[in-house]
């Protein structure tokens, strides 16, 4: 069953303002350990799947690298054949 929605005002009385703080603390407490208890039992594979060391990083640009070089290479070598068969 759902709670009607309250209207956000001050709560004059110190001890029901008091009080309200506490659970709405208590309820975060309870939401945030929730949450860090899902975080933890996750497999730590999971949790470092797109984590990179600096030697993977650098071999991936190096990889990435050459293939832009091959690549550039290729279109030279087209426009340099064009270019000789326009001559």
């Amino acid at each position: 069953m759902a709670r009607k929605k309250v209207k956000l005002q001050w709560i004059v009385d110190i001890v029901a303002r008091k009080a309200t703080y506490k659970k709405k603390v208590k309820g975060l407490m309870k939401n945030a350990k929730q949450i860090i208890t899902v975080f933890r039992s996750r497999l730590e594979n999971d949790q470092t799947k797109k984590v990179m060391n600096q030697e993977n990083f650098t071999w991936q640009r190096i990889f990435k690298a050459r293939d832009e070089v091959v690549k550039q290479q290729m279109k030279n070598r087209k426009k340099e054949i064009e270019n000789l068969r326009i001559q």
